[in-house]
């Protein structure tokens, strides 16, 4: 009877995860933040999955999932930036993906507007490919935590020699440029299903 209200209740828990997240950062508290991000992926498969196995999709959360991704994906990114916790590898990606996805999905949340403002019928639910994206964008999140934050009181890069930290180095930026030409490919993808979208109804 109340399964139908938990991937809700996920979408929230992830939006919640943004403040632990944060005092993490401020606090340089390396294992909270991975936890944080660990569990905020999680809630994010499983909000999805139980609402499609048990068949209670409902509009408040095809609107309320992608809004959790964004706010949860946005704040860690920036908030990695902000708390200068990118040491110099990875902040060239770091930048250039929050910038990427922050004008993305404002993008988004501004088609989405429209198309409820004026009560189109277009599909709002998020397309699979939006989904390997935020997962990527996360996984690279995670990884640049455990193995190249600089304000964290320890550092997981103590532990190897440098030829294996340079491996670990570049293995990260390739990782973070692949999630920057994901998140560019699903906004093309968005604004050209948009676009066709209206064309189709005028």
């Amino acid at each position: 009877m109340y399964i139908k209200y938990i991937p809700n209740i996920l979408c929230l828990f992830r939006i919640f995860c943004v403040f632990p997240f944060i005092c993490s950062l401020i606090y340089g508290n390396r294992i909270t933040a991975i936890l944080t991000v660990i569990l905020g992926s999680i809630s994010d498969f499983f909000d999805g999955y139980i609402a499609r196995k048990y068949k209670c999709e409902t509009r408040i959360g095809t609107l309320l999932d992608p809004l959790a991704d964004k706010i949860f994906a946005n704040v860690v990114l920036w908030g990695m930036v902000a708390f200068h916790h990118v040491s110099f590898p990875y902040l060239c990606a770091y930048l250039i993906l929050a910038t990427a996805l922050s004008f993305r999905d404002f993008a988004l949340l501004l088609g989405s507007s429209f198309v409820l403002a004026k009560r189109l019928l277009i599909p709002l639910k998020p397309m699979y490919i939006s989904k390997i994206c935020t997962t990527l964008v996360f996984v690279f999140i995670s990884y640049s935590i455990i193995f190249l934050g600089t304000n964290f009181r320890t550092s997981a890069l103590c532990f190897f020699t440098n030829p294996i930290q340079h491996f670990l180095e570049l293995f990260g930026v390739c990782l973070g440029y692949a999630s920057i030409l994901m998140v560019i490919a699903t906004f093309i993808i968005y604004a050209i299903r948009f676009i066709s979208s209206i064309s189709n109804k005028c």
